[in-house]
């Protein structure tokens, strides 16, 4: 953002420059010191169960709009023929456009960093896998449609993956190799019948969802050994070995857990493994 720019910004929204704001930092220090009074945010509201909800600052979000314009990218249902190709950080709202709707070749896109695609539209392909697997910067994919098959090389660097309301039935066992994942969901993938066998290997998750995977029905082997996992929402009891109860004794859990296939525990000396009376969080 140019000097004049700020200024134009600033003056618009009721702020007057002292005579020793004379370059942008000395005006961004002036604005950040004006804001102390008028707060960063407005409209603060608090619900009945202690949910804080508020109002960015215009202000605030304006600059923010203008610094972030060529890093993060936007697009809604018309606005499909309008990505930047090269911007880092891409969001695409595709609710309920038909086939025939000229959309955006998502091949084109190359270094994204976050991939966030959400609604029930179409793209011009059946299958995200063609484009997705060109992405080999990628931290952030959050697919938030219904999708029935996976078929990709994930990027290395990966460390959130959402597939909400995805039929899917199995992630492709590669997904082990995402070794600085921190978090897997799968919320309310109805179809999911099976984690992937390595994903003891996903050293750095710390946060695993399968709620609403009512197919799923056994927890993969040694999944005592992610030492990091902080939260897991539900742990499905199997009948092979390394997929009992005692596999939550070295985890250190926090929030809510639910336990099934409790039909599965072995004896009373397994259940004691699982240690969790001492699980406090």
């Amino acid at each position: 953002m140019t000097k004049d720019k700020l200024l134009a910004l600033w003056m618009a929204n009721g702020f007057i420059p002292s005579r020793g704001a004379l370059d942008l930092h000395d005006m961004g220090c002036e604005i950040f010191s004006e804001l102390t009074w008028r707060s960063f945010f407005q409209e603060i509201e608090e619900d009945v169960d202690g949910t804080v909800a508020c109002k960015m600052h215009d202000l605030i979000h304006d600059l923010a709009t203008s610094i972030m314009r060529q890093e993060c990218c936007v697009i809604e249902p018309n606005e499909m023929s309008q990505i930047p190709k090269t911007a880092p950080h891409l969001f695409v709202y595709h609710y309920n456009i038909s086939p025939s709707t000229n959309i955006m070749d998502l091949t084109t896109l190359q270094q994204l960093q976050s991939l966030i695609l959400c609604g029930d539209g179409y793209f011009n392909h059946s299958n995200p896998s063609r484009f997705i697997s060109k992405q080999k910067y990628l931290k952030v994919l959050h697919l938030g449609f219904y999708m029935s098959n996976i078929e990709f090389k994930i990027s290395k660097h990966l460390r959130y993956l959402y597939l909400h309301n995805s039929t899917v039935k199995t992630l492709p066992e590669s997904t082990s190799s995402l070794l600085n994942l921190q978090t897997l969901s799968l919320k309310d993938c109805g179809s999911h019948k099976m984690l992937p066998k390595g994903t003891k290997n996903l050293k750095n998750l710390r946060y695993l969802d399968i709620r609403g995977c009512h197919t799923l029905t056994s927890m993969p082997v040694a999944l005592g050994q992610l030492s990091f996992l902080r939260k897991l929402s539900i742990f499905i009891l199997g009948k092979k070995d390394g997929c009992g109860i005692d596999e939550l004794k070295e985890l250190a859990l926090e929030g809510e857990l639910s336990i099934k296939g409790l039909t599965n525990v072995k004896s009373a000396m397994e259940a004691k493994k699982a240690n969790l009376i001492k699980k406090h969080n």
